[in-house]
């Protein structure tokens, strides 16, 4: 029998915040950066905060700036350092509804996978805390124990992401007919193309025009349990062809 699914990005969606970006700051107060790769991440956010850099120029590049800041690093020791982030972290960002979510999803039967731009040491950490089934992040290639800057997966692009999940549905014998996906912001494209119900949470105004113009489901993390129990209960009365 094929699998349900569904495929969710993280940030904005799940939880405040940016995960990655917030890590990195972690590490900079920590003086544990070099300052030249931090200084260029921090004039590229700044950058997009003033409206210089489209988000779909920007990730890309901010993709690369973060495997900068973690060049050199001792693979396990940045292990640790993610570790003891997302410990204080998750309380403060993760959204109340977030883990609700997933086992009501789980307990009708749907996979709930994650695919995130972020570096993927910090998507597993978020996918075992909210309890997810897979998850799929930024890759940086790892060389004599310590991090190198070469991104080894292409999430930070659409056609990156398209292609992930593509891949999982083969691996997991997933019927797309039967899938979902979640993401707050019109950037959550590859999402929303290669799904049958996208799902605007937590949208941004640009996504939410789109989502009502197309007529979406929309919701917010205060009101996406509700939200998907009227959509099940619209399934189970929808008349049989």
């Amino acid at each position: 029998m094929a699998s349900k699914a569904v495929f969710s990005d993280i940030d904005g969606t799940l939880s405040s915040g940016f995960i990655t970006v917030d890590f990195i700051r972690h590490l900079a107060e920590k003086g544990i950066l070099k300052k030249e790769p931090f200084g260029r991440h921090e004039r590229l956010m700044q950058s997009y905060k003033e409206g210089k850099i489209k988000y779909i120029d920007l990730v890309p590049k901010w993709s690369r700036s973060v495997a900068d800041c973690l060049d050199g690093l001792p693979v396990e020791e940045a292990k640790r350092l993610a570790r003891d982030f997302f410990e204080e972290w998750k309380g403060k960002n993760i959204y109340k509804s977030t883990k609700p979510l997933v086992k009501l999803l789980h307990e009708k039967d749907y996979l709930f996978l994650l695919i995130s731009a972020g570096w993927e040491e910090l998507a597993g950490l978020f996918a075992e805390e909210i309890g997810a089934d897979s998850f799929s992040g930024m890759k940086i290639r790892t060389s004599n124990t310590k991090i190198t800057n070469f991104i080894e997966n292409e999430l930070y692009l659409e056609k990156g992401k398209a292609e992930e999940i593509q891949a999982l549905i083969k691996k997991y014998g997933i019927d797309r007919e039967k899938t979902m996906g979640m993401g707050d912001s019109i950037q959550d494209k590859a999402i929303f193309e290669n799904v049958k119900k996208p799902i605007a949470l937590n949208p941004s105004k640009e996504l939410l025009a789109k989502a009502e113009k197309k007529g979406w489901y929309i919701g917010t993390h205060e009101n996406v349990l509700e939200m998907m129990e009227n959509c099940f209960k619209k399934e189970v009365n929808r008349p049989s062809r």
